[in-house]
């Protein structure tokens, strides 16, 4: 009321009203209104063209049609918006954001954009600019409907509440440079207010007629409060209540991955590997690739317990390591940087620092990034089982010359081994599985790593080559040892598709042992 009325509310105040044709940029028609007359019973009002108010037979230009409500001055207080009160965020807390687009403008000649949008952060103090987004590219749609999206409060802000946003939406070229489309600035309080943004161009906004290059909408906004990890003594709790079957659900996110392309952002990909008592490494998942982006939002993870730890339930020593490389289409995929960490201290962090080993010794080199654990959950297994509890394998008694037979071997020979499967089960709806297998001895606390055979691709009945394995290496001096097999799919991450454990004595040399695998982790 105050921009109407310089500070006096005087009801014979008179208000001009123009209405203009942008096409022609003229004038068609005005209105002389009093603020009285506003907040009175009439609620249309003609608009005249005084050029043409002296033709004959000229009435009006339109009409003007009211619809006025009072509303009290806010108050000075910072609402909360979207019942979100942006002052009481934490830096760690995780925005998550929706955001589709509508009438994104053409640039290409021959089709629609193929538009992705970018959301950097400009530091007013000294305008340094950010790129904390990079989304994915939706090809030949003007509407585009982006997938959702997660930004920390910190990144955001920048530790800095007199930041802003910029949005930019691109049109990616495969053949020639990207093109800005259109362009909006927000921040983090009007992010929760929701509504549209129009897009503008600098460039486009010069020629007549120039309306916007697009709307771009926020769908949602929506807080993810910070997860507080477990202190030890809550990880030593939770640690005697796991069992080997449980699957744990673990949602991590890259922070300030670095740059690796010269002409675009990384193009980030995690891969989780358990340490055996050995050294050697075993690949145990494998995330999807998300394009030009250091910040990635990797979907969830659900694994069982088994497979992070190889069965230990010295979870102090069980050793993990976390890579984050650059996807390369063309070329072998280049290490961003790795951490190794055990799997009760996993359990326990907030936050992975990533290192190159090869650039530790420049000057000024601090780290290759972070991985940010959002959030682990334990999905107990249905049936409860104590923490080294395997699928168990029933089992007929060895004939009593089978015992006598093995009684016979010494220690120092070497056993020849040949193993092969049928009706593997299939992970992949277009392909038979990938199948290895891992052998194991299983002490008290830990598995023993004896032997990791290759890889055959497509095949529901694979039989790997034969290998040799000293006797007192499986037995440890008894027959009544316990292995455990152990069969993965390596289709882009390894996946167990079962397991069987059985006792050296159950073996018959002559004959061939039979036995099904069964499901460790998967529901």
């Amino acid at each position: 009321m105050g921009q109407l009325t310089r500070g006096s509310v005087n009801p014979d105040s008179q208000i001009l009203i123009e209405c203009w044709d942008q096409a022609h940029n003229d004038v068609i028609g005005t209105a002389m209104v009093t603020i009285g007359e506003l907040f009175s019973q009439k609620k249309e009002f003609e608009m005249n063209d005084h050029l043409k108010k002296t033709k004959r037979n000229y009435r009006n230009s339109g009409i003007l049609i009211f619809e006025v409500e009072a509303v009290s001055a806010k108050s000075k207080e910072k609402p909360a918006i979207n019942n979100v009160d942006v002052s009481k965020l934490q830096p760690n807390d995780i925005i998550k954001i929706v955001m589709h687009g509508r009438q994104i403008a053409k640039v290409d000649t021959l089709s629609e954009s193929d538009p992705y949008f970018t959301v950097t952060r400009v530091d007013a103090a000294n305008d340094v600019k950010t790129v904390i987004y990079t989304s994915e590219k939706i090809d030949n749609n003007p509407n585009p409907e982006w997938k959702s999206f997660n930004l920390n409060v910190s990144d955001v802000t920048g530790g800095n509440n007199n930041s802003w946003i910029v949005v930019e939406v691109w049109d990616e070229n495969s053949l020639a440079k990207d093109v800005v489309i259109g362009s909006f600035t927000t921040n983090l309080g009007k992010l929760f207010s929701l509504g549209e943004y129009e897009l503008v161009n600098l460039e486009e906004k010069k020629k007549k007629n120039y309306l916007n290059s697009g709307i771009v909408k926020i769908v949602s906004v929506d807080v993810i409060k910070e997860t507080k990890r477990l202190q030890k003594d809550e990880v030593n709790a939770l640690i005697k209540t796991l069992d080997m079957n449980d699957t744990l659900k673990i949602v991590l996110q890259g922070k300030n991955l670095e740059k690796l392309d010269l002409t675009s952002g990384s193009d980030p990909f995690l891969v989780i590997s358990r340490l055996g008592t050995s050294g050697a490494s075993m690949q145990v998942y494998r995330s999807e690739v998300v394009n030009n982006q250091s910040n990635p939002n990797w979907k969830p993870i659900e694994i069982s317990v088994s497979a992070l730890t190889g069965g230990s339930v010295n979870f102090d020593t069980s050793g993990l390591i976390f890579e984050c490389l650059d996807h390369n289409s063309v070329l072998q995929s280049s290490l961003i940087g790795r951490s190794k960490i055990s799997f009760s201290r996993f359990l326990e962090v907030n936050e992975i620092i990533l290192t190159n080993e090869k650039k530790t010794s420049k000057k000024d080199y601090v780290n290759s990034g972070q991985i940010r654990i959002i959030d682990i959950s334990v999905v107990k297994a249905k049936s409860t089982k104590s923490p080294r509890t395997v699928p168990r394998t029933v089992t007929k008694p060895a004939p009593p010359d089978l015992l006598q037979s093995l009684k016979k071997i010494k220690l120092s020979d070497s056993i020849k081994l040949t193993i092969s499967t049928r009706q593997l089960e299939r992970r992949d709806i277009q392909l038979e599985s990938h199948a290895y297998f891992i052998l194991y001895r299983e002490d008290e606390d830990e598995l023993l790593e004896i032997h990791k055979s290759e890889i055959i691709r497509n095949s529901p009945i694979p039989t790997w080559k034969f290998f040799n394995v000293k006797f007192d290496l499986l037995t440890e001096g008894s027959i009544h040892q316990k292995l455990l097999f152990e069969v993965y799919d390596d289709q882009e991450s390894s996946e167990l598709i079962g397991t069987v454990e059985l006792e050296i004595k159950v073996w018959n040399t002559k004959d061939q042992f039979m036995d099904k695998l069964t499901q460790k982790h998967l529901q």
